[in-house]
């Protein structure tokens, strides 16, 4: 009887160590997968850092001096990014270095010497392996140094030559080149009544050289400055009040040679010359 007891507690006891066994195996085989987590694409453009000026501001016929750039990235090397230079600014790759006009005249610069004045784009790019791809642009000004006497003046004309004949008062225009630095035009030159004569004139420092200039289709209309001999030279510029004045010597098919007075004091800005 004791051992039938006995036996019935052995087998009691064993039940319940093969059912919880069976029940911790359940839990361990139910254990969840944890999944790696995702990797976040790469949607940074590169970072680019303008060296030097911007806006860079020159004066025409002045050479343009890349001052480079940095350029940086969350996640690759500067040397996986593909960076790209655009370089829009005019500038003389004439051979010889001189600028030519359509006409016989050519003014010497030197090759990369800037021809045009204006606002023109310096544009940095870079792209990095996902693709992202970012811009900076440095601005650069261009202007002829004559640009503060482009303006409207009123003129005082006295024939030098002849006093009681083609003299007195009017309003001139005077414009400033797009091409060629320190030289400015006057459109109606001498106001003349039949004629339109565009002539332009050099400044050196303060000097003011017209030089021989000729219009074949307007009675063969000659102008140059009253000093032949030294390049045409023709008056002063007065920088501190805007204003100039000139001497030059005309010749014509009809009226023969004539000497002039002018005296240009300043009314208003008007645009370049083109």
């Amino acid at each position: 009887m004791k051992f039938t007891i006995f036996y019935k507690l052995m087998i009691l006891i064993l039940s319940f160590l093969v059912l919880f066994s069976s029940c911790k195996e359940e839990e361990d085989a139910f254990v969840p997968i944890t999944e790696p987590p995702a990797i976040k694409p790469d949607s940074l453009g590169p970072v680019i850092g303008i060296l030097g000026p911007s806006p860079y501001n020159l004066t025409l016929n002045e050479r343009y001096t890349e001052h480079g750039f940095t350029v940086s990235d969350n996640e690759c090397d500067s040397i996986d990014l593909l960076i790209e230079t655009d370089n829009y600014i005019d500038t003389l790759e004439a051979p010889d270095g001189y600028f030519h006009f359509s006409g016989s005249d050519s003014v010497f610069m030197g090759i990369g010497a800037t021809i045009s004045t204006g606002v023109f784009e310096v544009k940095y790019s870079a792209t990095d392996t996902s693709g992202n791809k970012s811009y900076a642009i440095r601005e650069v000004n261009i202007k002829n140094g004559m640009d503060p006497f482009a303006l409207s003046y009123e003129v005082e004309k006295e024939c030098t030559s002849e006093p009681l004949i083609d003299s007195g008062q009017y309003i001139q225009e005077v414009l400033a080149d797009e091409s060629v630095n320190n030289r400015i035009w006057v459109k109606h030159f001498l106001n003349l009544e039949f004629f339109n004569l565009i002539v332009y004139m050099d400044v050196r420092n303060d000097s003011i050289f017209i030089p021989y200039q000729i219009f074949p289709e307007q009675i063969a209309y000659v102008v140059e400055g009253k000093d032949e001999a030294n390049n045409g030279f023709a008056g002063i510029l007065d920088r501190v009040n805007t204003s100039f004045f000139i001497e030059v010597d005309v010749v014509n098919l009809v009226y023969g040679a004539r000497s002039y007075k002018l005296t240009f004091t300043q009314q208003e800005r008007v645009s370049n010359f083109q």
